[in-house]
């Protein structure tokens, strides 16, 4: 588990955007996707539809790893209780694919279907250990606002004792795109380092950690 994890990408609000995976598999040879919009059927089939990789092993977990990993919890605060009104699908699904060019070239990624903080900390934070990067893309609506920076997915992703992601990818789509991602939105990066889009996003901006960041990075063993 923790060699799955250990300098992984991590995407929270992943929905079913195979194409960011794509744009960073030359640098991350595995990936953590997470969402709660999706049905593992739907989720499957989406792993399945990766563009140049044919899946080699598709694996799901059982509801037993689920709950002892507290997969399954629902970490939003009393009140919040719009997604009552949707079956919460806790699933986690884990792909071997294969590049179409190079049957020795790997991928691997791991889908939860469910809450990306509740996520990150069963995975990154009870396993000790960190991603490479992190993916705080346009999404969807939720309980609480990953692009700020002071929110609870950030104070998770950051607060993590063994290290923070040496990486942040902002991006979104149209005036979104335009408007709001100019800067990293979490404190400890700076850049961009590079900027790239996909057919989902058309501005993809990738972050450094600032040096005090990378420090704590490398020290986890990055």
């Amino acid at each position: 588990m923790r060699s799955l994890l250990q300098g992984s990408f991590f995407y929270p609000g992943a929905h079913d955007d195979l194409t960011t995976v794509r744009m960073v598999s030359g640098q991350f040879r595995s990936s953590v996707l997470v969402d709660y919009a999706l049905t593992a059927m739907e989720a499957e089939s989406m792993l399945r539809s990766m563009e140049g990789f044919s899946v080699q092993r598709l694996d799901r977990w059982p509801d037993a790893v689920i709950a002892h990993l507290g997969l399954g919890e629902k970490p939003w605060p009393p009140g919040s209780d719009w997604m009552d009104e949707k079956p919460w699908n806790s699933f986690v699904l884990w792909a071997l694919l294969q590049s179409d060019e190079d049957e020795a070239d790997l991928r691997s990624v791991l889908y939860v279907g469910g809450d990306a903080i509740a996520a990150f900390d069963a995975l990154y934070t009870r396993h000790s250990v960190a991603p490479g990067a992190v993916a705080v893309l346009q999404y969807g609506m939720g309980w609480t606002d990953f692009q700020d920076g002071s929110a609870l997915l950030a104070n998770a992703v950051l607060g993590n004792p063994v290290g923070r992601p040496a990486l942040l990818l902002t991006g979104g789509a149209g005036l979104v795109s335009e408007n709001h991602y100019k800067t990293p939105g979490w404190p400890g990066y700076s850049g961009p380092l590079a900027y790239g889009s996909t057919d989902r996003h058309d501005v993809v901006a990738v972050w450094g950690a600032t040096e005090d960041v990378a420090k704590s990075h490398r020290m986890a063993g990055t």
